[in-house]
C-alpha cells in the first residue's frame, strides 16, 4: 500500500484522514525539495504522529523511487508532501509505477498555497495559468514566467507566481527578489509595468503571514521575512477586487 499524503503548511494543518492514514503506516517518508513548512518543523510533526520520517531527497523521489516504492508491495508507506500532494509539483509518476506495478494506492489531499491566495479578496474565478520563477542557472534566466504573466494580463486574468526554492542549501527566492526579476524581464521585452499591481504573499499558515497588496514599488518596500513566499500579478480588477485590496491588503 502506498500512500501519497499533503500535510499542509505548518504541522497544526494535517487533517484527521492524513493522521490515520499516517499512524497506519509501517514507514513514513517526506521529500525535502518542493517546499517547506511556513511554521513549525519535522520534529514537531514526528511529535503529532508519533512515528520516525525518513527524509528523500529530489533525485530519491525523481530518479530512484523504485526503492522505496517497492517497499508498497508487502508494507504500507506514506510519503508526505508539503502542501498538496499533486498541485504545483507533479508526482504523477509515483501513481504510474503503482499503477504499473499493481500496487495499491491512495491520494489524500492536504492545505496549500492555493487555498489561501483568496485572503486577500481576490476572485478565484479570475486567475489565469500559474508560473514559477527559478533562480538564475549560470547567468540563464529563463524570461518564459514573465510571458505567463504578460498573456494572462493579456486576458485580463490574474496570475499566481510560486518561487524556486532550495531546502537543502536554506535558500528561498523572496518577493522582492521576484519584483527584481520582473524589472529585467520587463525591459528585456519592453514591457511598461509601472502601474501593475500585485500581492505578496509570505509564510501563509504562519502566525505571523505577511499579505501586502499594491504597486510593485511599494510591495518591494515591506520587509518580507516569513517564508516561503510567492507574488500574485493582479489582471483587471474588478470594483469589489480593488475595494477587497485596499481593506483586506493594505493597498493604497
Amino acid at each position: 500500500m502506498f500512500r501519497l499524503i499533503g500535510i499542509g503548511l505548518n504541522p497544526r494543518q494535517l487533517t484527521l484522514e492524513a493522521l490515520h492514514a499516517i499512524q497506519a503506516s509501517d514507514k513514513v517518508y517526506v521529500e525535502n525539495y518542493t517546499s517547506k513548512f511556513a511554521e513549525g518543523d519535522l520534529k514537531k510533526l514526528e511529535t503529532i504522529i508519533q512515528k520516525p520520517i525518513h527524509l528523500l531527497q529530489r533525485k530519491d523521489v525523481e530518479d530512484y523511487s523504485e526503492s522505496f516504492l517497492s517497499e508498497a508491495k508487502t508494507h504500507s508507506i506514506s510519503l508526505l508532501i508539503f502542501g498538496n500532494p499533486l498541485t504545483a509539483t507533479t508526482h504523477i509518476s509515483l501513481l504510474e509505477y503503482c499503477k504499473q506495478e499493481k500496487i495499491h494506492y491512495e491520494v489524500i489531499p492536504g492545505i496549500s498555497i492555493f487555498n489561501y491566495r483568496g485572503i486577500c479578496g481576490l476572485d478565484e474565478y479570475r486567475f489565469g495559468r500559474t508560473t514559477t520563477f527559478v533562480f538564475p542557472r549560470e547567468g540563464d534566466e529563463p524570461l518564459s514566467p514573465f510571458d505567463v504573466i504578460v498573456k494572462n494580463k493579456a486576458m485580463g486574468l490574474h496570475t499566481h507566481c510560486l518561487f524556486d526554492l532550495h531546502p537543502d542549501a536554506q535558500r528561498f527566492m523572496s518577493v522582492d527578489e521576484a519584483i527584481g526579476f520582473i524589472r529585467r524581464a520587463a525591459v528585456a521585452r519592453e514591457v511598461d509595468i509601472h502601474d501593475w499591481v500585485g500581492v505578496g504573499l509570505g509564510g501563509m499558515g504562519h502566525s505571523k503571514q505577511l499579505v501586502r497588496a499594491g504597486k510593485l514599488d511599494a510591495i518591494e518596500k515591506h520587509a518580507w521575512n516569513v517564508f516561503p513566499q510567492s507574488l500574485i500579478i493582479c489582471g483587471h480588477l474588478q470594483e469589489y477586487e480593488h475595494e477587497a485590496l485596499q481593506k483586506l491588503g493594505g493597498m493604497k
